[in-house]
């Protein structure tokens, strides 16, 4: 879980005042951003997770774009990076707590309801974290393609996440224990969607519906998103929910998957229209382990190649257009805010003048939202490829391998 891992990699910090106010860093070149939370009732769906059977399925969300410049007539805030501290605490670990003060501080660089920039529609990506992990913890990767110049709606799975808000309720973690394959890998045949994976791709789809309805009279984004040009991102068990979710969905047309293998093996319906990056670390648990027993690099070799061949021979039963990307340094929580969380707060720590040290964006992070930013618009927004154009290749940090000529 994320926010015990994040506990345990950042011990200490140097306390910083509720008034002092740190943003979260954007990429060059990136838009004035705006955001808002909200909360999305599916009246047509029991929430499986609890007893009550007149309880239905409710998602925290929250919405990035690029906002207006030009702003009269009314204050506006940057958004806080854990909105609803005092509520969201008790779910956090204690050595995550440890932290508290400079966490609760911490602003990303989006003003709070500001309007949607005038002008063209914009394309909308859903993004779904990984299990157990709030979207919050993904906030830089979703600014970085908000930025571009899309609507980005970012999902909490309710009951799968340590705590999320909802209308000034925490809602906890239903099964902290539960396994994210519940027990559905079968021999021969591979990974098989089980109830929970299931229930998440019904959040995906629900949420793109619920917000595409936005489009006719929310005061927000009424005659805004661009019902043409849309996309799925999700990390882990998020991205194999986006991948299943995109099946036998025309409307669809572009797919990040981060690290989601295995996935489940009714993606492969032949129904997939929609362009899908599947990216991957190649620095997995198993890889690290290995490392860390002083395994010798032939045999580490040997286990990301047979992955990699592994996730080809897969992909290419989806039947559709895909980019196989791996990353050669990156690990599974490189994907979200964690590096660059834990670098910053060792930072403080270290200083010994007491100086505010702020969150800074890594080589690695630039290079995968890069790419992300760089597929999503040659998808959505008919841009120009700059890091995938090209056939098969290997290039400095990533190699790409196109599969699939739909």
């Amino acid at each position: 879980m994320l926010m015990n891992l994040f506990g345990g990699l950042v011990l200490a910090a140097t306390a910083l005042a509720q008034n002092d106010e740190v943003l979260l860093p954007l990429p060059d070149g990136a838009l004035p951003l705006g955001t808002e939370r909200r909360i999305l009732v599916d009246a047509a769906r029991e929430e499986v997770a609890t007893e009550d059977s007149a309880d239905k399925r409710r998602l925290a969300v929250q919405f990035y774009y690029p906002r207006a410049t030009k702003l009269a007539g009314k204050k506006y805030r940057n958004a806080d990076y854990l909105p609803d501290f005092d509520i969201l605490k008790p779910a956090l670990g204690p050595l995550y707590q440890a932290n508290a003060a400079a966490l609760s501080a911490l602003r990303v660089p989006a003003l709070e309801a500001a309007p949607v920039l005038p002008g063209r529609r914009l394309p909308l990506v859903v993004f779904s974290p990984g299990i157990g992990t709030s979207r919050l913890f993904y906030t830089a990767q979703v600014l970085a393609i908000a930025a571009r110049g899309f609507l980005v709606v970012a999902i909490d799975h309710s009951y799968d996440v340590d705590g999320v808000v909802c209308e000034g309720e925490l809602v906890r973690r239903k099964d902290a224990q539960a396994s994210e394959t519940e027990g559905l890998t079968k021999a021969g045949e591979g990974l098989h969607a089980g109830p929970r994976l299931r229930v998440w791709a019904e959040d995906v789809r629900f949420v793109l519906d619920a917000v595409l309805a936005l489009d006719k009279k929310d005061p927000l984004l009424r005659g805004r998103i661009d019902k043409e040009r849309l996309g799925y991102v999700g990390h882990c068990f998020g991205a194999r929910a986006v991948v299943l979710a995109a099946a036998g969905d025309a409307r669809i047309k572009a797919v990040i998957a981060e690290n989601a293998w295995p996935l489940a093996v009714e993606s492969k319906t032949g129904t997939m229209t929609a362009d899908l990056l599947f990216a991957q670390g190649a620095r997995t648990s198993d890889v690290v382990w290995l490392e860390s027993q002083k395994a010798a690099k032939a045999a580490i070799d040997q286990l990301v190649a047979q992955r990699f061949e592994e996730q080809k021979a897969f992909l290419a039963e989806l039947e559709a257009r895909v980019l196989h990307v791996e990353f050669a340094d990156q690990e599974h929580m490189d994907f979200t805010d964690l590096p660059m969380l834990g670098a910053w707060i060792a930072a403080r720590s270290d200083a010994t003048d007491g100086a505010a040290a702020t969150p800074q964006r890594s080589a690695r992070r630039d290079l995968v939202d890069s790419i992300f930013v760089d597929f999503l618009a040659t998808r959505l927004l008919g841009a120009k490829p700059k890091h995938l154009a090209g056939g098969e290749a290997d290039r400095a940090g990533y190699r790409v391998v196109p599969i699939g000529t739909r």
